[in-house]
């Protein structure tokens, strides 16, 4: 959790840089690689809780889907 913590960092300096909002310019990031180790972070933690990700993910969705359909409705 502490390693995905510090890679929601270094994603949130990503952006920064991406959106020129940077205050350290010289830090060097690619946007895509910071959320790349976002997602490896993630799924290696719900591997290690045994969540299966992909099914967490749609059962989700298909709430907020009902949710948000309700409101609608």
């Amino acid at each position: 959790m502490l390693l995905l913590m510090e890679e929601l960092g270094e994603l949130a300096r990503a952006i920064r840089k991406h959106e020129g909002m940077s205050r350290d310019h010289e830090y060097d990031v690619e946007l895509s690689e910071e959320l790349a180790d976002v997602q490896l972070y993630l799924v290696h933690l719900a591997n290690q809780t045994g969540i299966d990700l992909g099914v967490a993910v749609t059962a989700k969705e298909e709430k907020n889907e009902a949710r948000f359909n309700k409101r609608q409705g």
